[in-house]
């Protein structure tokens, strides 16, 4: 049974995913602190049976709840609906298709209380194909080591991942919440709007399972246009804003270092990046299309279009090159209004 204050409020959201329900929350209810977690699920739009299932749950449970929206929402939607409904200390995002070794939480929690100036707490995960036996090692296809915290770091990509836990106060005292109109990315939003002021914290170790289709039925796979459109969106808007907010002495170093990058060739570079996301996988090089975008951006805000734009056709040249290309559009665009 819950105490009457919760210390971790979990948040899961779902649609169509009855196969993956009932092991969701087995495995929050089966957490180390489970007596002081509220888990809260929004069934959104769903056509299979989760509230029945939940509902079940939440007669045995009091510290399970359940939400049922008619319509289908996106999962940020969702994540602010159910938060709105919290009162946990720390949230987490708890996805119906992923698990959590069995002190996770606490693990989480302890980390964030031993050091007040970080916010986000996130880990490693190993991936899973067949989500009713997630925790079994023969189902595992290898694991993620994330990165150490750095601004740069999570500007150049999302480095939380899908199982962090933060502060309820970043909602109930910033008003920082999920952005609703992003399908895919929201999360990543959300973390580099929190890292604008405050610490996000590694802990280097496997915490957590993901699960991968393997026919690519996870989110992030169904239109990857979208999730890169939605992800270059995102870099760009804070990585503009990191920008702006430097000292220009902080410009000075930035631009020093960044010309160290730019002097390695491409090929020479993306390989160096590549070996050191193999050796050094928590503090790994920059890779090299952002580089460029933040060169980039760093020379607009000095007001030299000419060479921010060279950099960017450049750029534009590389694989997964959308936030390079969506910036050249605002170059040359910017460029003609100038003229």
């Amino acid at each position: 049974m819950m105490s009457n204050s919760p210390l971790v409020s979990a948040i899961v959201s779902t649609h169509n995913a009855e196969q993956f329900i009932r092991g969701r929350l087995e495995n929050l209810l089966q957490q180390s602190i489970a007596s002081t977690i509220e888990i809260i699920v929004i069934v959104s739009g769903s056509e299979q049976h989760e509230a029945a299932i939940v509902q079940q749950y939440a007669l045995q449970n009091k510290n399970v709840s359940l939400i049922v929206t008619q319509k289908r929402e996106t999962i940020f939607a969702a994540w602010n609906r159910g938060i709105k409904m919290s009162k946990g200390e720390f949230i987490t995002n708890a996805n119906a298709d992923d698990r959590l070794v069995p002190n996770a939480l606490e693990i989480l929690t302890n980390a964030l209380r031993d050091d007040p100036q970080s916010f986000v707490a996130y880990a490693n995960q190993e991936l899973t194909s067949d989500p009713s036996v997630a925790l079994a090692r023969s189902h595992r296809l290898g694991k993620v080591v994330r990165p150490t915290y750095s601004p740069l770091r999570l500007l150049a990509g999302d480095i939380v991942g899908p199982q962090p836990l933060w502060r309820a106060s970043l909602h109930w005292e910033e008003n920082i919440w999920f952005n609703e109109s992003y399908e895919v990315s929201g999360d990543y939003d959300f973390f580099c709007h929190v890292s604008e002021n405050h610490q996000l914290l590694h802990i280097p170790r496997i915490l957590g399972l993901c699960y991968h289709s393997p026919h690519k039925a996870n989110r992030e796979f169904q239109d990857v246009e979208l999730t890169a459109a939605e992800t270059a969106q995102i870099q760009l808007k804070y990585t503009e804003r990191f920008i702006s907010s430097m000292h220009s002495s902080e410009r000075i170093r930035l631009k020093r270092r960044l010309r160290r990058y730019l002097f390695m060739p491409t090929l020479l570079h993306t390989a160096v990046f590549r070996i050191s996301k193999y050796l050094i996988p928590t503090r790994h090089l920059l890779p090299r299309g952002f580089v460029c975008v933040l060169a980039a951006l760093l020379y607009q805000f000095e007001g030299d279009l000419g060479r921010a734009v060279e950099i960017c056709q450049r750029a534009s040249q590389l694989a997964r090159a959308t936030t390079a290309r969506m910036l050249l559009g605002q170059l040359l665009r910017r460029d003609r209004v100038v003229a």
